[in-house]
């Protein structure tokens, strides 16, 4: 699979999304299906796919982002709407599990911090918060 070629498909599928969308979304999908080059073309199987999502060292978020991109996009490539006439059976990333973000644990207050903040409060250290 040649470069161009699936050049050709990520300009098609950018044109192919609805009118209104942003144009930072469309960025969104450019930059990410660029960088994805390596896993974008007909004979990419959902190993493929996974072993690059993978391979990559992202910060949280973005395996997921990397994955919605590709979703979409190989949604799209084996849809009607593509004109591609591929079988929608055929589609490699239904077959690829979606990353899991990893969801932050923010620290909690103390008793002995709760307490100062309360005094604070009442101290009329925030003059803009409004009690009930």
């Amino acid at each position: 699979m040649s470069k161009k070629t699936s050049g050709s498909w990520l300009n098609t599928f950018l044109k192919s999304r609805r009118q209104g969308l942003s144009s930072l979304t469309t960025k969104f999908y450019n930059d990410y299906l660029h960088r994805a080059s390596a896993v974008i073309g007909l004979h990419i199987t959902s190993h493929d796919i996974g072993h690059f999502l993978d391979s990559l060292s992202c910060v949280n978020g973005g395996k997921p982002s990397y994955y919605r991109v590709l979703k979409v996009f190989y949604n799209w490539l084996y849809s009607p709407k593509s004109g591609y006439g591929l079988r929608v059976q055929d589609n490699p990333i239904l077959l690829v599990e979606s990353p899991k973000v990893e969801k932050k644990i923010l620290p909690s207050l103390t008793p002995h911090d709760a307490g100062k903040m309360g005094e604070y409060l009442d101290g009329g250290g925030i003059h803009s918060v409004s009690r009930v």
